[in-house]
């Protein structure tokens, strides 16, 4: 799924704390290439709990 959005695997498949991934991006009036984190989820139990735990563990 990552790479379907251009983004690359940052963790080996196992307890990365939710972080799969990063893309990078170029982004204007930046001179540094800008990254974001990717987290790939799938099921019927996917919710807000997700963003907040997610957020959690970037704080």
């Amino acid at each position: 799924m990552l790479e379907q959005v251009d983004g690359f695997v940052t963790t080996p498949k196992g307890s990365d704390d939710g972080i799969d991934g990063r893309l990078y991006f170029d982004f204007p009036n930046k001179k540094e290439l800008q990254s974001m984190i990717l987290e790939v989820k799938s099921g019927a139990n996917v919710g807000i709990g997700v963003v907040r735990d997610l957020r959690g563990v970037l704080a």
